[in-house]
């Protein structure tokens, strides 16, 4: 069992100061002065997605047309300064767990390409609820900078509302039924490249995203379901595992849940990687 990591906010001179730039202003005992460029995706991942070769996918920013998808460059992704330093880096560990999960999925090809000297079952363990706050940071950042598009055009002044702030910094959980699905794969995923593509999900104000990374499909919930949601048609609720077969070879990735408030739903997901 991978507990989720501790968000740990350093002290800081001023408690009573709050940045008005900084989304995350006025929580956790201030903010510090100085602001920091924030990636709306974790910099480490754009940078493995650049050493590869692989791009940006995005679509519903209010600079694109409906349904237009344009693929960008990371060096040039998205960032803007909306988080102080000491909040910055109080989150920066949610964006280690998103890496590790990243290079796993990017290494995916590689790996089932290998000679088969042996037929060995390599895991991964990651924190699920890790995995969750990071798309929520995500989705807070593409949000109040304005990089999110929703049906209903963008929301003015949005603020991220005060029981997100609480869930991304670990003081609480998303009530149930909420959180992180997963949408198991229409297509061939061995075609998939290495890519990461967003989209803001909601109304007049965004009540989740789903997320595409190297071809598999994330969405975070923040409401909660009622069963007809369109998106969340066939979707796994916090599976407990993800494991890639080719043949008789297989990589897991165990997601672990500790106090998971629907356990029962906890299941695995069974990926085939077919080679054409």
């Amino acid at each position: 069992m991978r507990q989720p990591r501790t968000i740990i906010l350093e002290p800081t001179a001023t408690p009573s100061f709050s940045h008005p730039t900084c989304f995350a202003r006025g929580y956790g005992g201030g903010c510090s002065e100085e602001l920091e460029k924030e990636h709306f995706i974790s910099k480490s991942i754009l940078e493995v997605i650049d050493r590869i070769g692989g791009g940006l996918r995005v679509t519903g920013m209010p600079w694109q047309a409906p349904g237009q998808q344009t693929v960008v460059s990371p060096r040039r992704a998205f960032t803007a300064h909306i988080l102080c330093k000491r909040h910055n880096r109080g989150l920066s560990p949610l964006d280690k767990s998103a890496l590790q999960l990243f290079e796993r999925l990017s290494d995916l090809r590689a790996w089932f390409d290998e000679p088969r000297v042996h037929d060995n079952h390599h895991a991964l363990l990651v924190s699920g609820h890790d995995i969750e706050r990071w798309m929520l940071k995500a989705l807070i950042g593409a949000c109040v900078s304005g990089n999110a598009q929703l049906p209903e055009g963008h929301p003015s002044d949005w603020m991220a509302p005060d029981q997100w702030l609480e869930v991304l910094f670990g003081r609480s959980s998303a009530p149930r039924g909420c959180g992180m699905y997963f949408l198991p794969p229409q297509e061939n995923p061995a075609r998939s490249k290495v890519e990461v593509e967003f989209a803001a999900l909601g109304g007049p104000q965004p009540v989740g995203m789903k997320m595409s990374l190297c071809g598999l499909w994330f969405i975070l919930a923040l409401f909660v379901p009622t069963g007809t949601e369109p998106e969340l048609r066939g979707a796994h609720h916090r599976p407990a595992s993800f494991v890639f077969k080719e043949g008789r070879r297989r990589r897991v990735v165990w997601v672990s849940w500790p106090g998971a408030s629907v356990p029962a739903l906890n299941d695995s997901v069974h990926v085939e990687w077919r080679r054409d």
